[in-house]
């Protein structure tokens, strides 16, 4: 779909969108494209606003079924940010600038991006912190979306709990994508029964097969 804006110059000046007005002789009519931008992200990861996941690991991720463009251009690329919230400035803290990866453009995590700012050169965020997720588009025609936000907090103490549980799991599992048994029980089921909001959990619950039996 496009969207017009119609132009007329008249002997009384130029005006923009309107064409016909009384008491103006129209002179030349002129259509121009008006380029629209995509819309806003939907983000789904982190899941809700306040959100407590791992300093070490923020799972983000937009829903690509959701992306539209009035256009019609295609989704080229997703930027990235996380930032301090605005009671504490509001600096961007992490990023991941233009991703055009068709994985990382809806999906990405910390270790997809660069710490920026005063946490330049860490490898995880703060404990016990607040922060804001920012996802913007740009579409094939260079039109860049409204930013979209995601408040979140990380939690205390060094990892969080179910992480511990996993960690355990992936490696003493058996397998290339750490699927298999540990302690007597399948990867996956015991992963279910853990499962919480952390998207690291559902990322690695998804990767690994439907169990045949348990013991």
């Amino acid at each position: 779909m496009l969207f017009l804006e119609l132009c007329y110059t008249s002997s009384r000046g130029t005006s923009e969108g309107m064409v016909r007005k009384q008491g103006y002789e129209i002179q030349s009519l002129e259509i121009r494209r008006v380029l629209a931008a995509p819309a806003a992200p939907v983000i789904i990861e982190p899941l809700t606003n306040g959100e407590i996941v791992s300093r070490f690991d923020v799972h983000m991720e937009v829903d690509p079924t959701a992306y539209s463009d009035p256009d019609g251009n295609a989704h080229q690329a997703t930027t990235w940010q996380i930032r301090e919230t605005a009671a504490s400035g509001g600096a961007v803290v992490w990023q991941a600038v233009n991703i055009s990866d068709p994985l990382s453009k809806v999906h990405i995590h910390l270790g997809d991006g660069t710490f920026a700012g005063t946490l330049a050169g860490q490898t995880a965020l703060v404990a016990s912190h607040s922060y804001v997720l920012h996802a913007t588009f740009t579409d094939s025609n260079n039109e860049v979306s409204v930013t979209s936000q995601r408040t979140f907090a990380t939690a205390a103490g060094r990892i969080l709990r179910n992480e511990m549980k996993l960690q355990s799991i992936t490696t003493r599992s058996a397998g290339a994508n750490g699927c298999g048994n540990f302690e007597g029980v399948n990867s996956r089921a015991f992963v279910c029964s853990i499962t919480t909001t952390a998207g690291c959990l559902r990322s690695f619950q998804a990767s690994c097969p439907l169990p045949t039996s348990t013991s």
